[in-house]
């Protein structure tokens, strides 16, 4: 398992600490169906007791679920290693929730919000009426019981590495968690250990993730 030098210091979204004197922490049981609307009233993403209780006590994994100026944040834990999922990322990433097994709104025309530049995506899908943030709730608890699935392994790579060829940036450096089951990878960046994105792989993302550790 990849240890990340300073990893205790691992910090939010925003570049500080996910807790800065606030927030409410539920790590409680939630439903399973993947459905954005099992709990319409309350968007706080809830695990598994055990989860928190039993991995708490042996100080490996965990669960710390955060209601920040009305932004979720989520601290999982693996392995003593701190990971950070954010709502704002996590919206403008909805596309790939339904790799997760996550029902969106009928109204949330997915090829459009793809269409749309990170700064328009953002603004589009910041509007509740399109995109409750019980769904994003939802989507986030998925990313979580992803990580803390045994099935996933965990190991450090670059995200974008072949972005040369189609004039991307630089890529970047980060972890990446990929089970095999689902062929889902989750990326979390090293800037903060961040979530950046999550996706099923084709079969030649996978080849990449195997012979290369990176994607895209």
């Amino acid at each position: 398992m990849p240890r990340r030098p300073g990893h205790q210091t691992a910090t939010g979204m925003s570049g500080s600490n996910p807790d800065p004197g606030g927030g409410s922490s539920n790590p409680g049981l939630g439903s399973e169906d993947g459905s954005c609307s099992s709990n319409p009233t309350n968007p706080t993403p809830k695990f598994a007791p055990e989860l928190s209780h039993q991995n708490r006590k042996k100080k490996k994994n965990s669960v710390e679920v955060k209601i920040i100026n009305d932004q979720i944040n989520l601290r999982i834990t693996r392995d003593d290693m701190p990971f950070f999922i954010d709502e704002m990322t996590a919206r403008k990433k909805i596309y790939h929730a339904p790799d997760f097994g996550v029902e969106l709104p009928d109204n949330l025309d997915l090829d459009y919000v793809k269409s749309l530049s990170t700064k328009d995506r953002l603004e589009y899908l910041s509007n509740p009426d399109i995109l409750p943030q019980e769904c994003v709730g939802e989507y986030m608890k998925k990313l979580g019981q992803h990580l803390l699935n045994p099935a996933t392994e965990i190991k450090t790579g670059t995200l974008g590495g072949n972005g040369a060829a189609k004039g991307w940036n630089e890529s970047i450096t980060g972890t990446h968690t990929f089970n095999k089951n689902t062929r889902n990878d989750v990326f979390f960046a090293d800037d903060g250990f961040k979530f950046h994105t999550g996706m099923e792989l084709n079969p030649g993302q996978r080849q990449d993730l195997k012979d290369n550790n990176n994607i895209l």
